[in-house]
Formats: C-alpha cells, sequence, structure tokens
C-alpha cells in the first residue's frame, strides 16, 4: 500500500486527497471506509483528516470517471466475492496470541466479515440437514 501511495503522491510530502483514496480504492478494489482505516493506521492521516472525507464518496468517484458500484451495497441475493487473505491474517494473530479475541472480531467487522463472526445461516442449515 505504502509504495502505491507514494506513487500516487510522486513521493511528496503532500497528504492523500479524495481523487488520491478513490484512485486507490478502485485499484485495490477495497471500501471507502477501509481505506480511511488503513490510512490512519499507517500513520498517513488523522482521524479527524479521515472524518473530513468521508462525505460525497459516491458523487466524487462519478465525477472522477469511476463506477460507484465499489461504493454501493450489494443486494442480498447477488453475493459477495473477496479476494482477500485478510480474515486469514486475522486467524493468524488470533492463535499467534498477538491480538485479543476483541481485537480479531474488530478487525474482522472492520474488513467486512462479520458473516464469519455471525455465521450466514449455511453452516446451520448444513449441519440440520445431516440429523433428519
Amino acid at each position: 500500500m505504502r509504495y502505491y501511495l507514494n506513487l500516487r503522491l510522486q513521493n511528496s510530502s503532500r497528504k492523500p486527497n479524495m481523487r488520491d483514496l478513490i484512485y486507490l480504492e478502485n485499484y485495490f478494489a477495497v471500501s471507502h471506509a477501509l481505506m480511511l482505516l488503513r490510512l490512519i493506521n499507517m500513520g498517513v492521516i488523522s482521524e479527524a483528516e479521515a472524518e473530513q472525507m468521508k462525505a460525497g464518496v459516491i458523487s466524487a468517484a462519478i465525477r472522477l470517471g469511476y463506477s460507484p458500484a465499489l461504493y454501493r451495497d450489494t443486494a442480498d441475493d447477488q453475493g459477495r466475492v473477496i479476494y482477500s487473505n485478510y480474515a486469514e491474517l486475522a486467524e493468524e494473530l488470533l492463535e499467534a496470541g498477538q491480538i485479543t479475541y476483541g481485537k480479531y472480531e474488530e478487525l474482522l467487522l472492520e474488513g467486512g466479515y462479520g458473516e464469519i463472526l455471525f455465521g450466514d445461516g449455511e453452516e446451520n442449515a448444513d449441519s440440520d440437514a445431516g440429523n433428519l
């Protein structure tokens, strides 16, 4: 992430703006909220700066020629495909004792993996079918 951010900022000392965020979000195919969180965690922007960048992302993306699909919720029947090892890395940190279970839950929720914690109903349906 830092490498692509430096390329985008041309190694200058300026802070990333909304155009930079939208570019990176589309490059990495991640949500605006996740990008803001990542930049805060990297120390690139402050929480106050992130708060200022939360509004108007869809209109800015459209204005810059990007599809707004990344910024809209998908319909429940469309499903979701995530190509990432984010949840796997969080689990490895938990198993290694480097984070608490509470932090593990927080990471999964922030990363959009709530179904891992709360289930989607399919696991219970599968196990119930075997008991019939």
